[in-house]
């Protein structure tokens, strides 16, 4: 076991399966950065395989961690490109950003029956702060999908979201009561605003950046036109959309609250 708590890969040929064997070997990291890993093209958490048991009796010396590990390996099978977050850094994770891996996508829920492997990032329960820019295809399992599950663990303090297709709303957003900031560009432009509400009176966001999302204020306006809420509490607000944020439904939306206003 190493006890590095800061690990950046950039340009790495590894394989998502390489790089899972070797985060297992990292209980105390805290901080991941992964860039332009073309070979790793799924990603997604392990849990406990508190059911699995092993195929052979363990000799004396092997620990219960090694086994662990060992099952967690026998989980992630055959497919190469796909990177499992051991268990081990569900606790200790903190700082997570993933940038410039275009075939990327998050692994698919799966049946309730089948727990061994959750959709998402869900259970990176210490989870913090998450950065993902440049991951067109980090949706594409859930975008033909006619529900939605929560993506994200509710710990988040910050998100940052860039150049990322199929998102289409911010219902799978909705859990993250205790994010504070908020960066959304490019991710579409029939973004609809499903989940925001819960954030902008319910939670705790104050910052919220909006860019390059052409038709974000209109489908504020126009989808909940009867029944914006009352009081908001977002604090700073960053934006390209000039025409759109100074609508007079928007301003009243935050006029009560706002502090700071960008446009550019």
């Amino acid at each position: 076991m190493l006890v590095l708590e800061r690990l950046e890969i950039q340009n790495c040929s590894a394989n998502g399966k390489e790089l899972t064997q070797f985060l297992l070997q990292l209980p105390k990291l805290s901080f991941f950065r992964m860039s332009s890993c073309q070979n790793v093209t799924r990603l997604g958490v392990m849990t406990q395989l508190a059911t699995a048991e092993p195929t052979s009796m363990p000799s004396s010396s092997t620990s219960s961690n090694e086994m662990g590990s060992q099952l967690q390996m026998e989980e992630v099978g055959d497919e190469g490109g796909l990177l499992l977050f051991p268990k081990n850094l569900t606790i200790s994770l903190r700082e997570l950003r993933i940038t410039m891996n275009p075939g990327l996508s998050l692994l698919a829920s799966l049946p309730p029956e089948n727990n061994s492997r959750p959709g998402g990032l869900h259970n990176l329960h210490s989870l913090q702060t998450l950065s993902i820019r440049g991951c067109p295809k980090l949706l594409s399992a859930y975008s033909s999908s006619s529900s939605y599950c929560f993506l994200f663990p509710s710990t988040l303090d910050s998100l940052r979201i860039e150049d990322v297709e199929d998102m289409h709303t911010f219902a799978p957003l909705s859990n993250l009561t205790s994010l504070t900031y908020l960066y959304v560009k490019n991710c579409g432009k029939d973004l609809r605003v499903e989940g925001l509400w819960t954030l902008f009176t319910q939670g705790c966001l104050t910052h919220l950046c909006v860019y390059r999302s052409p038709n974000f204020f209109d489908n504020l306006v126009s989808q909940q036109q009867e029944e914006l809420p009352a009081y908001c509490k977002i604090e700073m607000l960053f934006t390209d959309d000039i025409a759109g944020v100074l609508v007079a439904p928007i301003c009243r939306l935050f006029s009560s609250s706002l502090n700071v206003l960008g446009l550019c």
